[in-house]
């Protein structure tokens, strides 16, 4: 059972959380608070833990082993194609200046020279608190 260090919520948990160091369990805490996970898996790395990890994706359809391979261990990862990660439009590039993002005079003819779209970290300070509040209610948060 993972405790909040103010005792005022507690998650089932997996994984030694005394390993983490205040400023890593504090983050860790804020948004266990704000997104609500039934459970936390502190992420070891080991073999056992990485086989778990492949079964429950497997099962789940999101890898699959290669067959025609020389490699063992290899897996096919298909990402959705909802997934808005694959969309740079969609894409956040959040530093505390937008100059550090945009690259300045590297283009004249006007058109958008970023990256992604440039958000303040308090702009996304905020956007997130709006938009994650209970999004892993009744799922594993899994963490390293």
């Amino acid at each position: 059972m993972w405790r909040s260090k103010s005792n005022e919520m507690s998650v089932e948990a997996k994984g030694d959380f005394s390993l983490l160091n205040n400023s890593v369990s504090g983050f860790l805490e804020q948004y266990v608070r704000i997104c609500t996970p039934s459970r936390l898996h502190l992420c070891d790395g080991s073999d056992e833990e990485n086989q778990k990890l492949c079964d429950v994706m497997r099962e789940a359809g999101m890898i699959r082993p290669l067959t025609n391979t020389d490699y063992s261990n290899c897996w096919a990862v298909r990402t959705d194609p909802s997934d808005v990660a694959r969309l740079e439009g969609k894409t956040l590039i959040c530093t505390p200046e937008q100059r550090q993002v945009v690259a300045e005079g590297a283009r004249k003819d006007g058109t958008n020279n970023m990256l992604g779209k440039w958000m303040s970290e308090e702009k996304m300070d905020t956007h997130m608190k709006e938009r994650l509040p209970g999004c892993m209610k009744g799922q594993m948060l899994w963490t390293s």
